[in-house]
């Protein structure tokens, strides 16, 4: 199943150590789902980056290793809008 995450949801995340963390960690090894995000995401985690390493207290191996969880799929991007805009 794919599951489309947002950049403020990766960032508190990543910082508060939440169940949505535990969810990511998980996944790492199950496989179940799979996380995908528009390319924005990884303009903000880079331009908070700093800073994000400091309030997770991962170290610089560990931040990638969380990132790697939410490839993006550029050819995802048309059935993605159309998700986000259908209505019931």
């Amino acid at each position: 199943m794919k599951l489309v995450v947002d950049a403020n949801v990766v960032i508190s995340t990543l910082i508060k150590k939440s169940t949505t963390f535990d969810v990511f960690l998980l996944n790492s090894v199950l496989k179940k789902l799979e996380f995908i995000a528009p390319e924005f995401l990884w303009i903000e985690v880079e331009k908070n980056g700093e800073e994000l390493l400091k309030e997770t207290e991962l170290t610089e191996e560990e931040f990638k290793e969380v990132m790697e969880f939410l490839p993006t799929h550029s050819k995802d991007v048309p059935y993605l809008a159309l998700a986000f805009n259908y209505k019931k």
